[in-house]
């Protein structure tokens, strides 16, 4: 296949490892999938192994090149996109990770996440990294490992310890000479970035006791990160681009207009609104994070991040209450069907808007008239009442009133969900024909680094809003909020 351009794309995400390749017209020729286990040790506490990630990473590579029948060395580079804020330590001299990679859904960090609240320090954090003080971010997660793994310990003493987020943990393994490297979109996600001097913050490190020296070098995010170990892959392929997953999807999208919002359906849903070369100062309700440094220029966003979504179905399916989501077409909500059951996805606490570690999950409402189909139903409704409070959140600050939702991820293929947020909301979805966004955005990155912007066409469905459901649909949204405040403040009292 000489003379054709193939570009890979990196997807390590939370419940999956990814690799694809597209061809110049950025069309998907093979993907190729490695399921990722998770572990709790403790409740709250979510887990992964950073080892059986790398070797996902690997096999996927292998196994894509071999479904499409071509060598590494014909990939013209690379992308990385990756699951946010999860961190990995590992020994700087035998590359071993010293401990499992401690996930972004892990609540460890809460305890101490409550002793800065409502302190001068929390004001500070908030408005140099844009970010809560919330668990869910790093710098807590790094906190603790660093005072309570005797072996991350151990390497920190002897000057042998490297720590950085899963990006900086596969480049380590991957490239030649085993740098320690991060982007900025992935530092940004650390609460330990200064947003406005774009450098690990001083007075951050110094609080949480954090030394400079064990955090990777921060970078932009198409830059040449190096080329491909030789002995782990066979050949020498550039690394051009790296991207946190959520900041991919937005690229992916080319959301240049500022009426122009984007939900990827995941683990979680994640709202992001491309802000451009506009830094917003911090929000309570949301966050403002960097989206991508790209030829010297930096782009800003405003996210809501919802916590669980898909998650909660698979959560509905270890269960044994589901066992394909794409298959739950259920009957739209009207008047006669509106069963009055709330599910609070509650699985981890809850993020934007509401921003609490301690609230649990629930279903109200339940009764004898109740089954297995209205509460999976009352469950997908859920993820569409939360991106609702988030878009809701983001348009009353920014004074935007948004005149679409561009959506990926792997519920969108749920139709019932789909024309339900789009009843909801009042808006139309727009559902892109390219499942695959968030690896074709640093797909896309990773070939501007190398070569003049290619062109693509990016096609989406769309589902338009029914006006006859949407004040049905307001009406039952207003009693969920209500619930989701009323369970907050019995958990705050």
């Amino acid at each position: 296949m000489k003379n054709k351009r193939f570009f890979l794309a990196i997807d390590q995400g939370t419940t999956s490892t990814r690799s694809i390749i597209f061809n110049e017209k950025f069309k998907v020729l093979v993907t190729k999938r490695i399921q990722n286990k998770e572990f709790y040790p403790e409740p709250g506490w979510v887990e992964q192994d950073p080892n059986e990630i790398l070797e996902a990473v690997i096999n996927s590579i292998n196994l894509s090149l071999d479904k499409i029948n071509i060598s590494f060395s014909e990939i013209t580079c690379i992308g990385i996109t990756n699951q946010r804020e999860s961190i990995v330590c590992w020994d700087s001299i035998t590359g071993k990770s010293l401990y499992n990679s401690i996930s972004w859904q892990c609540l460890r960090g809460d305890t101490l996440c409550q002793k800065i609240r409502d302190t001068d320090f929390e004001n500070y954090v908030n408005n140099v990294t844009g970010l809560k003080v919330d668990p869910y971010f790093s710098s807590t997660k790094i906190s603790w490992i660093l005072k309570n793994s005797p072996d991350v310990k151990k390497a920190l003493k002897n000057d042998r310890l490297k720590l950085g987020t899963i990006d900086s943990w596969l480049m380590f393994n991957l490239l030649n000479n085993n740098p320690h490297l991060t982007d900025l979109s992935n530092a940004s996600r650390t609460g330990l970035l200064n947003t406005k001097t774009l450098n690990w913050d001083k007075r951050i490190l110094s609080y949480f006791d954090i030394p400079v020296k064990i955090l990777p070098k921060i970078v932009p995010s198409n830059y040449n990160f190096g080329t491909t170990n030789k002995k782990i892959l066979g050949s020498e392929v550039p690394i051009t681009a790296v991207l946190g997953d959520q900041h991919a999807s937005l690229y992916g999208h080319s959301s240049n207009n500022e009426n122009e919002i984007k939900c990827t359906y995941g683990t979680g849903a994640f709202i992001l609104l491309n802000t451009f070369n506009k830094r917003y100062s911090y929000q309570n309700d949301f966050l403002s994070t960097v989206a991508w440094e790209k030829d010297k220029e930096i782009y800003y966003a405003l996210e809501g991040s919802v916590f669980s979504a898909g998650s909660i179905i698979e959560w509905l399916k270890n269960i044994g209450m589901i066992k394909n989501v794409q298959n739950l077409q259920f009957q739209h909500f009207s008047e006669k069907n509106n069963e009055n059951l709330f599910f609070i996805p509650a699985l981890n606490g809850l993020g934007a808007p509401f921003w609490n570690s301690k609230i649990k999950a629930s279903i109200e409402g339940i009764n004898f008239a109740s089954n297995r189909e209205s509460i999976i139903k009352a469950a997908l409704e859920s993820v569409a009442f939360s991106t609702k409070a988030v878009i809701d959140s983001i348009s009353n600050k920014t004074k935007i009133n948004f005149k679409t939702l561009k959506v990926d991820g792997g519920l969108t293929n749920n139709k019932f969900l789909m024309q339900f947020q789009a009843d909801l909301l009042g808006i139309p979805i727009l559902v892109s024909e390219n499942t695959e966004m968030t690896c074709l955005g640093v797909a896309r990155l990773a070939s501007e680094k190398i070569m003049e912007k290619l062109e693509y066409d990016n096609d989406y469905k769309k589902y338009l809003p029914n006006k006859n459901n949407m004040t049905l649909l307001r009406d039952k949204y207003n009693i969920w909020m209500d619930k989701v405040r009323n369970n907050i403040s019995i958990v705050e009292e």
